[in-house]
């Protein structure tokens, strides 16, 4: 064979081989919206984490003003981890006012939706039905804090 030939098989084999390196310890990735209620209203702000079972990356999305969300697996990868996962839903910590100014949002949300969640999901590959969560039960803020 050639020595034209034989470089440019072998520089064909070596870009799908480099092509190949970018999502090889990738598991397979389910997409995932859903809407978010709370007391049969939009929850707006809250933050959804699925966490697998399994072990592996969690993933994450915000609520919008209509409690609508849509997971991020890591960078522009949306979606999560096929398999079951711990859902976690919470309203509480740091946020951001929109003139920039930091503050602490305490948690509206019983421990039952986040720190001893009793919510759970299984991701199908492709693309999945909504995940909706109808929340109940907010806690009020304590006053004189």
């Amino acid at each position: 064979m050639p020595m034209r030939i034989r470089l440019t098989l072998f520089g064909l084999l070596a870009l799908g081989v480099l092509a190949s390196c970018g999502h090889g310890d990738r598991p397979e990735i389910g997409y995932v919206t859903g809407k978010v209620t709370l007391d049969g209203e939009p929850l707006a702000k809250a933050v959804v984490f699925f966490r697998p079972q399994a072990g592996g990356r969690t993933s994450v999305g915000a609520t919008k003003d209509d409690g609508t969300y849509e997971l991020t697996y890591i960078g522009t990868t949306m979606g999560a981890k096929v398999g079951k996962h711990d859902v976690r839903i919470t309203t509480g910590g740091d946020a951001v006012d929109p003139s920039g100014k930091s503050y602490y949002q305490p948690e509206m949300l019983p421990a039952k939706y986040n720190d001893k969640t009793e919510l759970s999901a299984d991701v199908a590959p492709g693309d999945n039905p909504p995940f909706n969560w109808e929340l109940v039960g907010r806690i009020k803020p304590k006053k004189g804090g």
